[in-house]
């Protein structure tokens, strides 16, 4: 994670710079065994939280979208959210060019995250399924917390349109509208 710092070896003192055992070819032995726990821990963690590999399968009914928002909101997790949406998904904001795909949109929600903690909260939820499409209409408040103090909130709704995948409900459309920013 950028800016956070891992300790090769956890509750052990950093080995002397002048010992025999901080040779480079040492550190490069150590890290090597590391690095594969690390990864195993990480997807670990990444199942049991929802995130990662995990949220990348879709989701099972378009329902499950607000509690999918609402937790990676929470936990500033732009991947969980633009997994939600189809590699050709189209994202419509008010007065902004439609953005264009997956990537294009988990960028969206990364830049929104950096600016501080993130909160979002539906109502008026109501989703009509069909076989292998669907359309659901919300609306949200959000808050973002902002350093030194600032707090941005916007109200909005939106229309969101799936469609049903082989890895499960994903979204196509979204359309926003902000109604009202404080």
């Amino acid at each position: 994670m950028p800016g956070s710092a891992v300790s090769e070896n956890p509750g052990r003192p950093a080995p002397d710079a002048s010992s025999a055992s901080s040779t480079p070819a040492v550190t490069r032995l150590r890290r090597a065994a590391v690095t594969p726990v690390l990864a195993v821990l990480a997807m670990l963690a990444s199942v049991f939280s929802g995130a990662g590999p995990a949220a990348a399968e879709g989701l099972a009914t378009p329902a499950d979208a607000v509690q999918r928002f609402v937790a990676a909101t929470a936990a500033g997790d732009a991947d969980a959210i633009a997994a939600m949406y189809d590699p050709k998904a189209l994202f419509i904001a008010p007065g902004n060019a439609p953005i264009a795909g997956r990537d294009a949109i988990r960028a969206v929600f990364q830049r929104n995250f950096s600016l501080g903690r993130n909160r979002i909260v539906f109502t008026k939820v109501q989703t009509e399924t069909g076989a292998d499409r669907a359309a659901t209409y919300w609306e949200w408040s959000a808050q973002i917390d902002g350093q030194g103090g600032t707090q941005t909130r916007l109200n909005g709704r939106s229309l969101v349109y799936f469609t049903r995948r082989d890895e499960g409900w994903l979204i196509s459309a979204d359309m926003m509208h902000v109604s009202r920013a404080q």
